[in-house]
C-alpha cells in the first residue's frame, strides 16, 4: 500500500466587473473603525438635504424578526429621521433598530415615495465589525429603482471583499467595499449616488450569517436634472408571494450532468401549514435534469418542457436553497441561439416572480491525462459521489483517475458494504483509491474525555491531542485505521491534520 501526501491547492478567481455597471460610491475603509459619534457624523454628512423618504412606511421583503428590535414601529423605524438611540453602536439591542435573521437569502426594503421624484442619493446604515462573529457587514447591497412598484432595475450594487481583495474596494469603490472586522462593533453609512427620476426605491441586502441589522435609511433629493430609468439592467424585486431561482445568471447545459443550485424566496406574510411547496420549470426541448433528494419531478403530458417540481411528502421541507439538480442536454438534441428557462413558484401570489434566464450550451472536451500524472480531489465525499449522476463515467471525462472514500464517517454497516461495493466497481473501471483520514481529530472526537491524549502547557491540561502521544488511545485509532485500511486497501492515504 502507497502512503502519499497529496498537495492541496487552492484557486481563488475574481471577475472582472463590467465597466458600464451602475455606480455606488462608498468611502475607502479607515485604518480603525470609527467611534460611534464618528459614524453619526458620517450619517449626517451623507444625508443633507431633502429626505423624501422622511416618515413614509417601509415594505420589508421578510418581515423583520430578531426578538430585540422587532415591534409594531418596524415598517417606520427606518424612516424616522433619528438614528438608534442606543449611541454606542450595538443596534441589535435597540427597539427603533430593525433586524433579521433570516438574511443569508436576501432582504428587500422597499420605499414608495408617492410621486416620481428626482433622487440624488440613497444612504442606509448597517451593523458590522463583528463583535460577535454572527455580526458582520452585509455581503452585498443593491439600490433597485422603479416607476410602477412592478418592474425595477438596477441603479447601484456593492459586493463586499475580504482583505486580500481589499485593493478592488480601492480601484473600484463604485462596486466593491472593504470594511475590517476585528470584533470591534461599527455601525456604517453606504451611500449611492444616483441622479435618476423614480417613485419606488428598494434596498436589497444580504448576510453570509443571517443576521442583518439596520436603523435609518434615507433617499436625498437632486437639485439637478436627473435621467429616467432607460439603460439600466432590469432586476427582479420581490416584495409578496414565493420565488425560486438558479443561482446564476443563466441555466448552462453540458455533454455531462452538471450541477446547479436553487435559492427560494418567501416574502409571503402567512406560509400555509404543512406546505408542500411547488414549482414549475419551463425547460427548452431537449434538456434532461436529474433533481435532488426531496423532491418530485414529472413532465406535464399536455405541456412538453413544462415540469412540475414538487417537495416530497415525506421530506424535510425545502426553507431557503436545495439541489443539486443535474442538467444536461439529450444526445442529439440542440437549442437555438436564443434558449430561455422559466422558473415559477405555482402559487397565486407569485406569478409576477416569474424568472427566465437564457440557456447557454457549453462542450467540455474529455481530458486525456499524461502517463503517471494521478489527480483527485481529496475532499470530494461519497455522498456528493452518489448523488451524481454516473459518476464514474463523467468523473474521468473531466480529467480525474483517483476517488476519495472516507471510511471514518461510513459507521453503519450498510454504508461500509456500499462503500466497498462503489470502490469495487471504480477500481474495475481503472481508478485508484485514496483514503481521507483525519486521525487527530478523530481521536479528539471519540477519546475527549481521555487526559493521558493532550498537551501540556504550564503543567496544566491543554486545548489539543498532542502530536508525540503514543499511549493506549493511539494504539487504539491505530486499530481503527487499520480496519479501515484493510476495507478499501486503499493506494494513497491522505491525512488531515490541521487541528493546530
Amino acid at each position: 500500500m502507497n502512503h502519499r501526501l497529496l498537495p492541496l491547492v487552492c484557486l481563488l478567481s475574481v471577475a472582472a466587473a463590467k465597466a458600464d455597471e451602475p455606480a455606488a460610491t462608498v468611502s475607502p475603509a479607515p485604518a480603525r473603525p470609527p467611534s460611534s459619534a464618528e459614524s453619526r457624523e458620517k450619517w449626517h454628512a451623507a444625508t443633507k438635504g431633502t429626505n423624501l423618504a422622511l416618515g413614509r412606511e417601509v415594505t420589508f421583503s421578510r418581515l423583520p424578526n430578531y426578538r430585540l428590535t422587532a415591534d409594531e414601529n418596524d415598517a417606520r423605524d427606518l424612516t424616522s429621521g433619528q438614528l438608534s438611540r442606543r449611541d454606542n453602536d450595538q443596534i441589535w439591542f435597540s427597539r427603533d433598530a430593525v433586524g433579521w435573521t433570516t438574511a443569508d437569502q436576501e432582504v428587500t426594503l422597499l420605499v414608495d415615495l408617492g410621486a416620481s421624484e428626482p433622487i440624488g442619493r440613497v444612504a442606509i446604515r448597517f451593523l458590522g465589525g463583528k463583535p460577535q462573529p454572527i455580526l458582520p457587514f452585509p455581503s452585498q447591497i443593491r439600490v433597485g429603482l422603479s416607476e410602477d412598484g412592478e418592474h425595477f432595475v438596477e441603479a447601484a450594487a456593492l459586493r463586499k471583499v475580504t482583505e486580500g481583495e481589499s485593493e478592488l474596494a480601492l480601484q473600484h469603490p463604485d462596486r466593491y467595499f472593504f470594511r475590517e472586522e476585528n470584533g470591534t462593533v461599527h455601525t456604517d453609512t453606504f451611500t449611492f449616488d444616483l441622479q435618476r427620476r423614480a417613485r419606488y426605491v428598494a434596498i436589497t441586502a444580504s448576510s453570509a450569517s443571517g443576521f442583518l441589522f439596520t436603523d435609518q435609511l434615507a433617499v436625498i433629493r437632486s437639485d439637478a436634472p436627473c435621467a429616467g430609468l432607460d439603460g439600466l439592467k432590469a432586476v427582479r424585486i420581490l416584495t409578496r408571494g414565493l420565488a425560486i431561482s438558479p443561482k446564476g445568471d443563466d441555466l448552462v447545459l453540458t455533454n455531462i450532468p452538471t450541477p446547479q443550485y436553487f435559492q427560494i424566496t418567501d416574502a409571503r406574510r402567512v406560509i400555509p401549514a404543512k406546505e408542500r411547496k411547488r414549482f414549475l420549470f419551463d425547460l427548452p426541448a431537449g434538456v434532461r435534469f436529474i433533481g435532488p433528494a426531496g423532491v418530485t419531478i414529472h413532465e406535464k403530458e399536455d405541456q412538453p418542457g413544462r415540469w412540475i417540481v414538487e417537495e416530497s411528502e415525506d421530506a424535510r421541507p425545502l426553507r431557503r436553497a436545495f439541489g443539486p439538480f443535474f442538467f444536461s442536454l439529450k444526445e442529439g438534441a440542440e437549442l437555438g441561439e436564443n434558449a430561455r428557462a422559466t422558473f415559477t413558484a405555482d402559487t397565486d401570489d407569485s406569478a409576477q416572480n416569474a424568472l427566465t434566464v437564457p440557456v447557454r450550451t457549453v462542450t467540455i472536451p474529455a481530458v486525456d491525462l499524461p502517463p503517471g500524472l494521478e489527480v483527485s480531489l481529496g475532499w470530494f465525499n461519497e455522498k456528493d459521489q452518489y448523488l451524481y449522476p454516473d459518476f464514474l463515467k463523467h468523473f474521468r471525462k473531466l480529467g480525474f483517475n483517483i476517488i476519495s472514500t472516507f471510511p471514518r464517517t461510513q459507521s453503519e454497516p450498510e454504508a461500509r458494504e456500499k462503500q466497498k461495493a462503489f470502490v469495487k466497481e471504480a477500481r474495475s473501471q481503472g481508478y485508484r483509491v485514496l483514503y481521507n483520514e483525519s486521525a487527530f481529530h478523530e481521536m479528539l472526537k471519540r477519546w475527549g474525555k481521555q487526559e493521558e491524549l493532550f498537551n501540556q502547557v504550564n503543567g496544566k491540561k491543554g486545548r489539543y491531542p498532542c502530536p508525540t502521544y503514543t499511549g493506549t488511545v493511539y494504539g487504539k485509532e491505530m486499530e481503527r485505521i487499520r480496519q479501515h485500511a484493510l476495507d478499501i486497501r486503499p493506494d494513497f492515504v491522505f491525512f488531515d491534520i490541521e487541528l493546530w
